[in-house]
């Protein structure tokens, strides 16, 4: 068979080189379309992994181990994998990661240096066992792993109404009560709100929410009067990573 079009020469036949007509070759047909397996066509694979399905491994799976930058704040990007390492030359924060994504698992290996005694505190967006963090070996040369997981990482802009208590909004946060965020604004937050602060929350309804400035208030249903005025535009942010501990690796 072949394409005709107006115009097409005297025959008016388009060259088959031209099109897919008469090409019985898999391999002329890519061509033609400048198309070729390995570079931007993916050759079939049946045992190809997909990211929708329940699948079952036959061969080890691993994340290599990436070496984050010792400094008095050490920069976490989950970005760059799940795995992590960084030896301590010094009392340390670990800061809060970005590109988070919930349901993220994997650890980060903590070496003390030469020197030992070295300290790791944390961002507000690591929550542990009762509350307490882990406390580091203290030995030369030793590590501890930490554990974690990703549970939460969600921000929205938020309004807040001037109220006893007040009430923010926060449209679909899909949030549960006992949850923390800390807020960001380009302009004034009322009084009663501070930036860079934790907050817990009580679920109004699915859009609306109250703040306490600690868990135990949350509990007891004290929540935060705000009072004056607000400017600009505020921002609510979510996180929960969750860290457990193999303290003391020899």
């Amino acid at each position: 068979m072949r394409i005709f079009t107006p115009g097409g020469g005297s025959s008016g036949a388009l060259l088959a080189s031209n099109n897919l007509s008469d090409v019985s070759s898999a391999s002329t047909s890519r061509t033609n379309l400048g198309l070729a397996i390995g570079t931007n066509v993916q050759a079939y694979n049946a045992a190809t992994a997909v990211t929708n399905t329940a699948q079952t491994f036959t061969a080890t799976q691993s994340g290599a181990i990436q070496t984050l930058t010792d400094a008095s704040t050490i920069a976490v990007n989950d970005a760059i994998g799940n795995n992590m390492q960084v030896q301590l030359s010094g009392n340390r924060t670990l800061g809060t990661p970005t590109n988070l994504v919930a349901g993220t698992t994997g650890f980060i290996n903590i070496y003390q240096d030469l020197t030992g005694s070295r300290t790791l505190s944390y961002t507000w967006a690591w929550q542990f066992a009762g509350g307490t963090p882990p406390v580091l070996s203290t030995g030369k040369g030793v590590f501890d792993q930490l554990y974690y997981a990703v549970n939460r990482s969600k921000s929205s802009t938020v309004t807040v109404t001037i109220a006893a208590p007040g009430v923010m909004t926060w449209t679909g946060h899909g949030l549960y009560s006992g949850e923390r965020i800390q807020l960001s604004t380009t302009g004034a937050l009322p009084t009663g709100l501070s930036t860079a602060t934790t907050y817990w929350i009580t679920v109004v309804d699915a859009n609306t929410f109250k703040l306490s400035t600690s868990q135990a208030n949350m509990q007891a249903g004290t929540f935060i009067t705000t009072s004056g005025s607000q400017s600009g535009v505020h921002t609510a942010t979510s996180i929960s990573i969750t860290i457990g501990s193999n303290l003391g690796v020899l």
